[in-house]
Order: structure tokens, then C-alpha cells, then sequence
């Protein structure tokens, strides 16, 4: 029996040259419709709910098969994805962090995409990151950075100055201070009307409804989109409870449900964790084919849309 399985990550999805954001990197909307129909053509897409049934232990999956994900709750998967999806009677699965939807928030993690696009030269602004860490009177140990593995950090599509920048204010830093950082560098560059970023950025709860109402399904995706093997094991169960709760609250039920880890990151404690909470697996963001079974439900792997090569 086929238990392999070829599962692509989407996030932004949108035609730059008209975005509010035209530097962030985005997949086109002419390469994710011509993707959709390769794949559709060539292999066969699933539904969320032959895979939910599949590792449930019903039904089948045919060899070559797709499931198509779609992270962090942008606006682009109501407005582009959904209009798509609905044009070839298929369907996905899509990861918002509950905070972005229900406070509208922008998480860190878009604010340093936010600021890193409109800063070409990311020399001078990891320079500026340093100074301001020395205003605050906070100094790095480069040495405990280096036991954090900064070589390491994975990110395949960026630069070195880039993949540095993200490692400080995802990774190295403490959360506080981090957030500190994104918070004076997104009013500096940005806007000081985080709300009004929010609502051009992400979904909001009538987006989603709508997604569900169309076939496609909402997973889990954490609170606040942190680095949970990062966090201990009480604020790993506060990011997990709330997704669960949120999708409990859109679902109107606490039957199973997946959880997408946000950067991909994840520990022994958050496969525990979510198992408490009666969750069905776990996505990552390593590369390859997901294998179903037992033994990897809570690390299945995928692909990147940039990973898909149309023929």
C-alpha cells in the first residue's frame, strides 16, 4: 500500500507589481496557475479529508499524489488561492497563526519580511540592528551565537546578510528584545498603524469561514508564529492550546485536527504536546516526500513551491 506522499508549502501568493508590498517575495499568480494545472494534469491532487481518512486508517492514497498547504493566513489565499482552487474542483489546507486573525497583529516574522523589502542594502541594516542593540545597552556574546549554530540555520533562498538578520531576530536574541527590535525598525520603515498592515496582510475569521465552505480545511499554526523548540514546555502549551482552542471555536467541535509548525520548527515536547490535544500530525518545513505512517505523522515533510519544476 502507497503511503508516500508529495505535500507542497504556498505563502505568499500575489501579482507584485499591483501589491502594497511589490518587494516581498512572493510566488506569481501566472506560476501558481500554470503549477496547479501541471500537477492536476500530470498527478492527482488529494482533499484534506482523504489525507485526514488516510492517516486515520481509511481509504487509500494513489502513488504520485499532492496535498497543497498553504501557510501563515494571507490575505492572497482568499483573494488569489481560493478563486484557483475553486476553477479546478480542488481543494488545501491552510495554517493561520490565531493572533493575526482574531487581534490583528502582524507577527514578527512578517515584520522582518516587511522591513528587510524595503531595505535594499542589508549590510547598513543589520549594522542599524547592532546600534540599536548597543542603545539599549544590550550586548551579543558572539560566542554563545556560534553555539547556536548560526551556519546551520536553515533558510535556502537567502542571502548571507539576510539569513544573519533572521537569525538575531528569530533566533539568537531573547524574545523581548527581538520584538523590541521589530517593533522600532516596523513603525521606523513601515507604519506606525499596525492594524491597518494587519488588514492588508492577512485574512480575517469571514475569509476563513468562506475557505471552509468551500471544501478546504484550517489547521493549526500557533498564537503569535513562534519558534516553539525555542519556547519551554508551559509556552509551547500556550501557543498550541490556542490554536486548538481558535480551531475548536471555527469548527465548532474538538475532533482532530493538523498542526503546521510555524518556521518549521519543532522538539520532542511539541510532538507530546500535541498529541494531548488530540491532534492528527504535524507539518514541517524539511524537504521530500511525507511518509504516513506512525513513526513520521508529527514530522511529515514537504515541498516548496519553488521545489516544483514545470516541465
Amino acid at each position: 500500500m502507497n503511503n508516500k506522499l508529495n505535500i507542497i508549502t504556498y505563502h505568499y501568493v500575489r501579482d507584485k507589481k499591483k501589491s502594497s508590498f511589490p518587494n516581498l517575495k512572493a510566488q506569481s499568480v501566472n506560476v501558481f496557475k500554470k503549477q496547479l494545472n501541471f500537477i492536476k494534469k500530470n498527478f492527482n491532487i488529494i482533499t484534506p479529508e482523504q489525507f485526514v481518512n488516510f492517516i486515520n486508517g481509511k481509504g487509500v492514497i494513489k502513488k504520485n499524489s499532492y496535498l497543497l498547504t498553504f501557510d501563515d493566513g494571507y490575505i492572497d489565499h482568499y483573494k488569489v488561492v481560493l478563486p484557483e482552487l475553486k476553477k479546478r474542483n480542488i481543494s488545501g489546507i491552510f495554517f493561520p497563526p490565531v493572533q493575526v486573525i482574531t487581534k490583528r497583529k502582524v507577527a514578527d516574522v512578517n515584520k522582518i519580511q516587511l522591513i528587510l523589502a524595503k531595505i535594499k542594502d542589508k549590510k547598513k541594516l543589520l549594522n542599524d540592528i547592532l546600534k540599536y542593540l548597543d542603545k539599549i545597552d544590550y550586548s551579543i556574546n558572539f560566542e554563545n551565537l556560534k553555539k547556536k549554530n548560526f551556519i546551520k540555520f536553515k533558510k535556502r533562498f537567502d542571502d548571507k546578510n539576510t539569513k544573519y538578520i533572521k537569525f538575531l531576530l528569530q533566533v539568537a536574541l531573547p524574545i523581548k528584545i527581538r520584538e523590541k527590535i521589530c517593533n522600532y525598525f516596523f513603525n521606523k520603515y513601515i507604519s506606525k498603524d499596525e492594524k491597518k498592515i494587519s488588514n492588508k496582510l492577512y485574512m480575517n475569521i469571514n475569509h476563513l469561514k468562506k475557505l471552509k465552505a468551500n471544501g478546504m480545511m484550517i489547521g493549526g499554526h500557533g498564537d503569535k508564529h513562534l519558534r516553539l523548540n525555542l519556547l519551554t514546555k508551559k509556552e509551547q502549551e500556550k501557543e498550541i492550546s490556542k490554536s486548538y482552542k481558535f480551531l475548536k471555536f471555527l469548527n465548532g467541535s474538538s475532533e482532530g485536527w493538523t498542526m503546521c509548525y510555524p518556521h518549521g520548527a519543532y522538539n520532542k515536547t511539541t510532538i507530546e504536546l500535541l498529541k494531548k490535544y488530540n491532534c492528527y500530525c504535524g507539518f514541517t518545513s524539511n524537504k521530500g516526500s511525507a511518509i504516513l505512517n506512525k513513526r513520521n505523522l508529527y514530522e511529515l515533510k514537504r515541498l516548496d513551491t519553488n521545489d516544483i519544476k514545470i516541465k
